[in-house]
């Protein structure tokens, strides 16, 4: 008889050999489409850089500049939204759902239409956004934070906002995706050899990223409605949420193969894996367990309060960072299973060789 071992192995060996077996049908993004796609990454990486824009909401905030600071911080929200909602669209998530759909073939020309237009808007919002960042320099003389509000204006939202512009809007990006997936009946395409949903994963990703915006929007809403700054306390909340939306982008590139696209294909989908579903290196359950747990003692009574306005918008923020928690981790769950394996196509299971 075999040991348990040895049957690991087999199986494993067996695994293997499908996936190789099995003929690729994804024919993936141009080298051009991928490039100009990296664009896209660069720029939401510049927009989630945190240390000017929360240097001005910690140190600049009082009675006067607390709405013009939440106005400038709103149009950079907005311009961020705009951008992941484009790269969301051109990887063929359904951005208008909140409930996965696949997208037929008719549609995904619609869709890279829809992100074409997402990107004007968003190149629009960070110049709106520069704006707004201009405007405060009006509220202070101190050297440090005049230097600050340059750095959020010309290179934070001037460097995203260059890089948008970079995006080639003429490039068709007609197929998503990435070479090593596999067609599977009912318009499914596994991530994997047999294993996975690509469809679904990539639009499980791009709605917690959604939740994750929202996060961040409502906890702006809270800073408005506080009496006091945020401290130290409240930028690492910023700081987290940013995060969160880069960490998020980056896998969703990387399960389309233009981020690390010479890593071999399993092991790009093994590390994607470990970012969504490990607290280690920063991934994405450590900051939403950052995020859920953190508890500023000056906040408690307000943030518990049911008849505060910051109280209300801090819970619907942490309502928002489980729900992004939620679809991340269905994410996950959508790398690892069996399309072919349900009770009704496949009677006898898939647990056997």
């Amino acid at each position: 008889m075999r040991t348990l071992k040895q049957c690991v192995k087999a199986g494993w060996l067996t695994g293997m050999l499908l996936m190789l077996m099995v003929r690729p049908v994804g024919a993936e993004f141009t080298a051009p489409e991928q490039a100009s796609i990296a664009h896209l990454q660069a720029a939401i990486h510049w927009a989630t850089e945190s240390y000017y824009p929360r240097e001005i909401v910690n140190r600049m905030t009082n009675s006067t500049t607390r709405p013009k600071i939440a106005s400038a911080v709103e149009l950079h929200q907005k311009a961020l939204r705009a951008t992941t909602e484009a790269l969301g669209a051109l990887l063929g998530a359904d951005i208008q759902s909140a409930a996965f759909r696949r997208l037929s073939i008719v549609e995904r020309a619609q869709y890279v239409e829809l992100a074409r237009q997402k990107l004007d808007r968003a190149i629009a919002f960070y110049g709106y956004a520069q704006g707004g960042v201009q405007a405060l320099r009006l509220y202070t003389k101190d050297s440090t934070l005049l230097d600050a509000l340059t750095r959020w204006e010309k290179h934070i939202l001037g460097f995203a906002k260059a890089e948008l512009q970079q995006v080639n809007k003429t490039l068709s990006y007609t197929d998503p995706y990435p070479a090593s997936v596999q067609a599977r009946s009912g318009g499914v395409f596994t991530v994997i050899g047999p294993h996975g949903d690509y469809d679904a994963a990539q639009w499980q990703l791009w709605r917690g990223q959604h939740y994750q915006l929202d996060a961040m929007e409502y906890l702006t809403t809270a800073y408005k409605a506080q009496a006091t700054s945020f401290g130290t306390e409240g930028r690492a909340l910023l700081q987290s949420m940013l995060g969160a939306i880069r960490l998020t982008t980056d896998n969703m590139l990387s399960l389309a193969g233009v981020s690390n696209s010479g890593q071999d294909p399993f092991f790009r989908t093994l590390a994607v894996l470990r970012a969504l579903t490990t607290q280690d290196q920063g991934g994405l359950p450590k900051i939403y367990a950052f995020f859920l747990e953190f508890e500023y003692e000056p906040w408690a009574a307000d943030m518990k309060s049911e008849s505060s306005t910051y109280g209300y918008w801090t819970r619907a923020a942490r309502s928002r960072m489980a729900d992004a928690w939620q679809h991340t981790d269905q994410g996950a769950w959508m790398l690892m299973i069996f399309p072919d394996c349900s009770v009704l196509t496949n009677p006898q299971g898939c647990g056997g060789l």
